[in-house]
């Protein structure tokens, strides 16, 4: 008859991977810089999308 099939033991590996904290801190880096990227881009958006009004007093008129 046959032989019986041997199993194969795959090495365990833990299941949360430790980052050292190095990687951590230039992780948290690179989200503050976007994040800063993106609040002031859309701040300069903002503010480019205004017009100027016109009814605000001229410096000429303000000298008189």
């Amino acid at each position: 008859m046959s032989q019986p099939a041997e199993t194969v033991q795959l090495p365990v590996r833990p299941a949360a991977h430790l980052r050292s904290m190095g990687w951590v801190v230039r992780r948290a880096l690179l989200g503050i810089f976007a994040l800063s990227v993106f609040v002031l881009s859309g701040a300069w958006l903002m503010y480019a999308s205004i017009e100027p009004d016109g009814s605000q007093p001229t410096e000429q008129s303000q000298s008189e």
